[in-house]
């Protein structure tokens, strides 16, 4: 049978102390151990939404400028065609008009020049009409 004596006094309070020791030594310092790591965890969980999000963020601004780019490039494109256009109109009408002025310089030129010939030969008219009958005859 068991007895109840001062021996088990004794052990039982070497049981508390050791419970009490193996709390502050053990037990107290892998909790702190254990909360600190889970912290840490959910710091670096936070850290990631965070950076997930940011990266997320930067992506939209990323597309958006992207975006922007391509309108301004199609604008930008458009535009120079259309100023090319113009410059090329532009640049056939001057050469048009330089062409007619050219084309009426020299046809004012052909006409004088018919203008003498015809003088000429108005005056070389009475040689050449004794030279018809003389052949002719």
């Amino acid at each position: 049978m068991i007895s109840i004596d001062i021996t088990l006094f004794f052990q039982v309070i070497n049981f508390i102390i050791v419970i009490v020791i193996s709390k502050y030594m053990i037990a107290d310092p892998l909790i702190g151990a254990i909360e600190k790591r889970n912290n840490k965890i959910l710091s670096l969980e936070q850290q990631v939404n965070e950076k997930k999000k940011k990266i997320e963020e930067l992506q939209k601004l990323y597309e958006q400028k992207k975006l922007d780019a391509k309108r301004e490039l199609n604008e930008l494109k458009k535009d120079t065609i259309e100023d090319t256009k113009k410059e090329v109109s532009n640049s056939i009408q001057r050469e048009r008009q330089k062409l007619d002025k050219y084309y009426k310089e020299q046809l004012k030129d052909l006409n004088k020049l018919y203008e003498k010939l015809i003088v000429e030969l108005e005056k070389d008219m009475p040689g050449i009409k004794k030279l018809i009958i003389q052949k002719v005859l």
